[in-house]
């Protein structure tokens, strides 16, 4: 999980994140399920997935089912950072 202040950090996190799972793994990545999410479909993002081979296939708009896992992931992630952030006594916002 990647904690972002500003959208724009999305493709540098993006590429940190690949070098990270294709040294653990020893595996390219070659396939990226994002929604539809316009930091996602940025040219520069676009051109770093085609220089990279990653193909992307993104999800149907408005539609969390298509990805369970995901979205079961992102509720968790959700409640957890909010009780870090309630038990160091921060703001939410």
């Amino acid at each position: 999980m990647y904690f972002l202040k500003t959208k724009d950090q999305v493709l540098q996190a993006f590429r940190g994140f690949v070098k990270w799972i294709e040294r653990l793994t020893g595996c390219l990545v070659k396939l990226f399920r994002p929604d539809r999410a316009g930091e996602y479909l940025s040219e520069a993002f676009t051109k770093y997935l085609a220089k990279k081979g990653i193909q992307r296939l993104p999800a149907s708009s408005n539609t969390p089912q298509e990805n369970p896992v995901a979205e079961c992931f992102n509720c968790t992630a959700s409640e957890g950072i909010t009780a870090m952030l309630s038990a160091a006594n921060m703001s939410c916002s």
